[in-house]
């Protein structure tokens, strides 16, 4: 795994805040789906990354980590939002 882009640096600093404040508030399950898209983050800078270095085998697997992250996160539920 590379270092990670700095776009999707600042990304994964906001979800690991949102994460933060979901499991500060109790809500254990908002905060697991936000590791889950924080993974899915990295995953596709991580396919960026390979795509550049036109390694295929690397692409396939961020691709089905991207994949079964956003699967494991589910629908995103925000209580804010109504």
């Amino acid at each position: 795994m590379g270092e990670l882009s700095e776009t999707c640096a600042e990304l994964v600093a906001c979800l690991h805040r949102m994460r933060a404040g979901l499991a500060a508030r109790g809500d254990l399950t908002g905060a697991d789906q936000v590791l889950n898209l924080m993974m899915a983050t990295v995953a596709a800078d991580e396919i960026v990354c390979a795509l550049a270095r036109e390694d295929a085998a690397r692409v396939k697997f961020h691709a089905d980590l991207l994949h079964s992250s956003l699967e494991s996160a589910g629908p995103i539920r925000f209580g804010f939002l109504g």
